[in-house]
C-alpha cells in the first residue's frame, strides 16, 4: 500500500508523521487521512523534499526505496529544506517590505531636499524630526 511506503520513508529519515507532512507543505493530518491514491502536490513535494526516493518504488512498491545512484553523503540535512510554498510566502512578504522602505526612503529624500533649499517645513508635521535638534532641558535653575 501507498500509505505503507510513505510510513517507511518516514522511518527511514528518522521523523513524524506530522513533520513529514509538513515538509511537503501539506496539513499534519495527510499521513493519517491518506488512502492508496496521491494526488501530483503531495508527490512532487516528496520527490523535491527527498530526492533519494525512487518515484516507482513509492508509487508502484516495485524496486528499491532509494535511488542507487544516490549520492548519500551529499543528502541535505531535513532541517535545511524547506517546502516551496512556505519559500514562496518568505519571497512575497521581503518583496513587500522593500517595496515599503523603498517608499519611505524617497519620501526622506524629499524632506532632506526640502529642508537642504530652506523651504518652510511645518514643525507639526511628525514625518518630520530635527535629530540635530537639542533636547530640551526641565530642570529649575539655580537662582
Amino acid at each position: 500500500m501507498l500509505k505503507d511506503r510513505i510510513l517507511a520513508i518516514i522511518d527511514h529519515y528518522g521523523i513524524t508523521a506530522n513533520k513529514f507532512s509538513e515538509k511537503i507543505g501539506m496539513s499534519r493530518a495527510f499521513v493519517k487521512n491518506m488512502n492508496d491514491e496521491i494526488s501530483t502536490k503531495p508527490l512532487r513535494n516528496i520527490l523535491l523534499m527527498f530526492p533519494d526516493i525512487n518515484i516507482k518504488w513509492l508509487i508502484t512498491g516495485e524496486g528499491e526505496m532509494l535511488l542507487e545512484n544516490a549520492n548519500l553523503d551529499k543528502k541535505i540535512e531535513l532541517t535545511e529544506r524547506i517546502p516551496p510554498n512556505i519559500l514562496i510566502d518568505y519571497l512575497k512578504e521581503k518583496d513587500k517590505i522593500i517595496g515599503d522602505l523603498r517608499e519611505e526612503i524617497g519620501t526622506l529624500k524629499r524632506d532632506l531636499e526640502s529642508a537642504q533649499q530652506g523651504k518652510r517645513i511645518d514643525p507639526m508635521d511628525i514625518n518630520i524630526r530635527n535629530v540635530a535638534e537639542e533636547p530640551i532641558n526641565y530642570s529649575r535653575k539655580k537662582k
